[in-house]
């Protein structure tokens, strides 16, 4: 609900192989919300900012990026 009702660009970062919430379910989540972007990790479960920090950081600077530059 909070998605549906905002404008404003969601980011999610998931581990493929995440024993709690499947990855089929935050693509199909992603998949119904025009503002939501999904990076998927391969070969990982929970706690990605612990096992790819780098990844993860790098994920969400690009996406910064990518919302807050102005189209040309």
């Amino acid at each position: 609900a909070l998605v549906a009702g905002s404008d404003c660009p969601v980011l999610l970062i998931h581990g493929a192989l995440d024993p709690v919430v499947s990855l089929r379910s935050v693509q199909d989540f992603a998949r119904h919300h025009d503002r939501v972007e999904l990076r998927e990790i391969a070969g990982e479960g929970q706690l990605l900012l612990y096992a790819r920090p780098q990844q993860v950081v790098s994920a969400i600077a690009d996406f910064t990026r990518s919302v807050l530059t102005p189209p040309a």
